[in-house]
């Protein structure tokens, strides 16, 4: 089974969290632009529907069909973002568009913006009910979202570029920060290790840096020192025993001799 080491773990979680946190980042910067652009659209057609509105108040007494048509035509020429402008009837008759702009679906009731794929592309609707020389009439105001789709995709792209390197610098960074962080671990592990019954009054250099590596080297020379002293106590007790003994046991191995030589 592989092992992976502290640093490695720590490198790990660490871009675990890096990449969560860059997604929920990315993620809300995504829906707050999309919403942003999305809401000056909706600000636009209000404009557009208020335009409209307008110009068709003002040309509340004129009876003549075609001159309506063609003074709504001339209002929304001049409308510089293209954006389409739908008029019907409650008959169900079309004052506008005019006959090289797109004829947008009937729409289903509401009057919030709403978006739908027309003819290919994708619009952004909104609605209004309006009221002129006692007729009522259902306008509908398109814009198109390319260039809104233009710039998420721009956005999409820049945060697919940004996120992989920032992970990657970040990783690499924060491999580094561990590893420079755990050297000090290393170096009491070497001496540690070097550290036997031969030279148990040997101790492990003390980092001032007040965090846990310097509790831990403290305790290691704590646990050396009453090592080294019961090491001396059972140094001290085999010589003390080895000196009680010396003497019976000569007194023995003499008495021993003795027997051995008389028959």
């Amino acid at each position: 089974m592989m092992r992976i080491s502290i640093r490695q773990r720590l490198t790990l979680w660490y871009a675990a969290a890096l990449l969560a946190g860059l997604g929920i980042f990315a993620l809300a910067m995504w829906v707050s632009l999309q919403e942003r652009l999305v809401s000056g659209v909706d600000a636009r057609l209000a404009q557009r529907i208020q335009g409209l509105e307008t110009a068709l108040g003002a040309e509340a007494e004129i009876r003549d069909r075609a001159q309506l048509q063609q003074e709504l035509a001339e209002f929304v020429r001049e409308i510089p973002d293209g954006s389409l402008v739908q008029l019907r009837s409650t008959a169900g008759d079309v004052l506008l568009p005019t006959p090289n702009q797109q004829i947008l679906r009937p729409s289903l009731g509401g009057t919030a913006p709403y978006t739908e794929i027309t003819g290919g592309r994708k619009l952004r609707i909104a609605t209004a009910r309006l009221q002129s020389a006692g007729s009522v009439y259902d306008a509908q105001v398109a814009v198109s979202l390319d260039e809104i789709l233009g710039v998420m995709q721009d956005f999409r792209h820049l945060l697919l570029l940004l996120i992989p390197g920032v992970l990657i610098v970040s990783c690499l960074g924060g491999y580094w920060l561990s590893s420079r962080a755990l050297r000090p671990v290393d170096q009491i592990t070497s001496v540690a290790r070097s550290i036997g019954v031969h030279n148990l009054s040997q101790r492990i250099a003390v980092p001032q840096t007040g965090d846990e590596l310097q509790r831990m080297a403290q305790t290691w020379n704590d646990v050396l020192e009453r090592l080294d002293i019961a090491v001396k106590r059972i140094r001290q007790f085999t010589s003390d025993a080895s000196h009680e003994l010396r003497t019976p046991l000569a007194l023995i191995r003499a008495t021993a001799e003795l027997a051995l030589r008389r028959e």
